[in-house]
């Protein structure tokens, strides 16, 4: 390992924007006009054209008629080489023709072929009437193929209380069939919040919150690594809170290599029940991501102030030229959706 490319920093550093009043689960992309986009909860999407410092007005992107009793979260970005944007989502809840008793759970895609001023509903990549559900979606390039992970633990797949870590790729105007990441029946575990890339090495990373099932049997994050996309490895532990759950994680490759992690954890909390959760980052060495375990990770640092009482959740992480952003929706000092900007 060649320790002299190694870099830490701390978030205090970087410099602290509020993107939105209200909201909550922010996802940041760059777009090929060099603007950052923001999608949120609600799947409204703003843009900065000054990497985040300031921002536009929100732009609604799922206001279709058929989403008429669904609740639309859980947003994931990408633009494709033809200059559509592509914006994922959970939409759950009951539709107007869901059978008594029965619960509509779906992910679907809403795209842009203006650079985000208008939006129409693109495609469904899974819908299920039933008992559980498919939740958190996540893009990225598999192979040069446009793919979605996401998480499903719908009675389909026959693995309740647990769950699945799944992904279906964008192939001739089609959703393909699920490809299984992570069997949460087969290691007993509620896997969730998949977030992957392909590392500059070729490496295939995934982060997942998962059931600490040799502890406590609360959340802490895992890593799974692939070489080809298709055969991935068991559940690695990254990060097991002090007391409490660490859960919500996100994964960005920095500039030097090194894997950051994000994930909210209520370890500080001094007040029972009072609800506190903060995100707080942990950095890699530049060990090859299939050998990566927790020794490897640097002391959590957190991003943003959150007093006790408070919160700091549903985070993301996104690395974009000399810039690594940290976002959160927060209630602290009041609601809104904020970021902070470090340079590199």
């Amino acid at each position: 390992m060649n320790t002299a490319e190694v870099k830490y920093f701390s978030w205090k550093d970087g410099t602290q924007v509020v993107v939105n009043k209200g909201s909550g689960y922010p996802r940041l992309f760059k777009l090929a006009d060099g603007r950052l986009a923001c999608a949120f909860d609600g799947m409204y999407v703003k843009f900065s054209s000054d990497d985040g410092l300031t921002w536009s007005d929100a732009v609604a992107a799922s206001k279709f008629p058929e989403y008429e009793g669904l609740f639309c979260a859980n947003a994931a970005l990408w633009q494709l080489d033809d200059g559509e944007i592509f914006l994922a989502y959970r939409a759950n809840g009951r539709k107007a023709n869901t059978p008594a008793g029965e619960h509509y759970t779906s992910i679907q895609v809403s795209a842009s072929k203006d650079n985000g001023k208008t939006w129409y509903h693109h495609s469904t990549v899974y819908e299920h009437s039933g008992r559980g559900g498919v939740y958190e979606p996540h893009f990225e390039l598999m192979d040069g193929i446009v793919t979605v992970f996401y998480a499903n633990d719908t009675e389909e797949v026959n693995v309740l209380p647990y769950q699945y870590i799944e992904y279906k790729q964008w192939i001739n105007g089609k959703w393909t069939n699920r490809t299984v990441v992570c069997d949460g029946g087969k290691h007993k575990s509620r896997d969730g919040m998949p977030v992957w890339l392909q590392l500059r090495d070729g490496t295939y990373a995934c982060i997942i919150e998962a059931w600490n099932t040799a502890g406590n049997g609360h959340m802490m994050i895992k890593l799974v690594t692939s070489k080809d996309g298709k055969e991935w490895s068991e559940p690695v532990d990254i990060y097991a809170s002090k007391k409490g759950k660490a859960g919500a994680p996100y994964l960005a490759e920095l500039p030097s290599g090194q894997l950051m992690v994000a994930f909210q954890t209520d370890e500080d909390m001094t007040t029972e029940g009072d609800m506190y959760s903060a995100m707080k980052t942990i950095i890699s060495d530049l060990t090859p991501a299939d050998k990566l375990t927790a020794a490897n990770f640097s002391e959590p640092d957190m991003p943003f102030e959150t007093p006790d009482g408070y919160h700091s959740i549903w985070n993301g992480l996104y690395v974009s030229g000399n810039y690594v952003y940290a976002i959160t929706g927060t209630n602290y000092p009041s609601g809104q959706i904020r970021l902070n900007r470090y340079e590199w």
